[in-house]
């Protein structure tokens, strides 16, 4: 086993075990924070989505931020080799903002379809913790199993995205389909 396969083993090991904690545990959106900076080492961008090769990997959260300073952490992080950095969008920003994570917060529900639709293809992973917003669309959604996170992934918007999804990750998630795409 190489070396890259031995450390992407033990990254899934590691996300896996944050999808398993109980918001008993830890306080609910402090552990969608970490999740959601976890996740993203599991996904690579297009060359494309980014202006150089010194710009940052930008996490952007529309509407309320539920996340309070626990988000602020990862602020200067590294992944990929790129520095976070955590941005707030207001309804106006958000189509010109360059954002590789976009949280559509639980606040911006009515507005989901309208959100999904200004970032539809383009290199965004779009994540909610809101009911079938993986199958509205969004990329990646956080759930609630028996007060667990766990996530649904919608593979075509991520593949229209021009992301890839680790096999690691997909297979930790449960794989939807966007509801106009069923048959």
């Amino acid at each position: 086993m190489s070396i890259v396969t031995k450390i992407s083993a033990l990254s899934a090991v590691l996300c896996l075990n944050l999808i398993g904690q109980s918001f008993a545990a830890v306080p609910e959106y402090e552990l969608k924070a970490a999740l959601l900076f976890k996740v993203a080492r599991f996904i690579e961008w297009p060359t494309s989505a980014f202006e150089n090769g010194e710009s940052s990997l930008n996490f952007c959260i529309l509407g309320e931020n539920r996340f309070g300073d626990a988000i602020q952490i990862w602020q200067g992080k590294k992944i990929h080799g790129r520095t976070v950095a955590i941005r707030a969008l207001s309804h106006s920003d958000d189509q010109n903002a360059p954002c590789h994570v976009l949280f559509v917060s639980d606040s911006e529900q009515d507005r989901v379809t309208e959100v999904l639709a200004t970032w539809a293809g383009q290199p965004v992973l779009t994540v909610a913790d809101i009911n079938g917003f993986s199958a509205a669309g969004g990329a990646l959604t956080f759930v609630n199993v028996e007060n667990r996170i766990r996530f649904e992934i919608n593979p075509e918007t991520n593949q229209e995205a021009g992301l890839q999804v680790s096999a690691q990750l997909m297979q930790l998630a449960t794989l939807v389909k966007t509801e106009s795409r069923r048959q």
